[in-house]
């Protein structure tokens, strides 16, 4: 049984984290390698999915307030029309964080992404720590990030 906002899939708790290429809104490429070591959160979402839009403000307040721990925040698009609808949004909302357009190798790769947002949290030597299905609020997303980082929510 899954807890609430867990769904399981082709990638799960342990499972190594697929290689990630893909090109910012610049033209850089980034890779998973550049977030090794670090704690990294990939959240698959698109810009006509209102939860999605919610999202934005939760992961920027995420990053600020854990900006310390090394937390990289990876956001790609879903788009069927790839940067023609993510740069405005970019614009829009402002994500202080990556943004990327998912290719056809990322989404065969990340098969099970079929609801949206999806977030995969991922441990610094790159293994899945858990994959989130929704929009969590706030106090789970806190919640999620503090135990990615080995913090105690002092519930235990």
């Amino acid at each position: 049984m899954h807890a609430e906002g867990e769904e399981s899939g082709p990638l799960a708790h342990g499972d190594d984290l697929l290689e990630i290429h893909l090109q910012d809104v610049n033209g850089r490429t980034w890779t998973n390698e550049d977030s090794t070591g670090k704690p990294l959160l990939v959240n698959f979402w698109a810009t006509w999915c209102p939860p999605c839009i919610e999202e934005v403000a939760l992961f920027n307040d995420a990053l600020a307030a854990h900006s310390d721990s090394g937390l990289t925040i990876v956001g790609i698009s879903v788009d069927r029309q790839g940067w023609d609808a993510v740069r405005p949004f970019i614009e829009e909302h402002e994500p202080s964080y990556l943004v990327l357009v998912a290719d056809e190798s990322v989404t065969r790769g990340f098969g099970q992404v079929n609801r949206l947002p999806t977030t995969y949290f991922v441990h610094p030597d790159g293994t899945i720590h858990k994959k989130w299905v929704g929009s969590p609020r706030k106090i789970l997303l806190d919640r999620e990030i503090g135990s990615l980082l080995g913090e105690s929510d002092g519930t235990d």
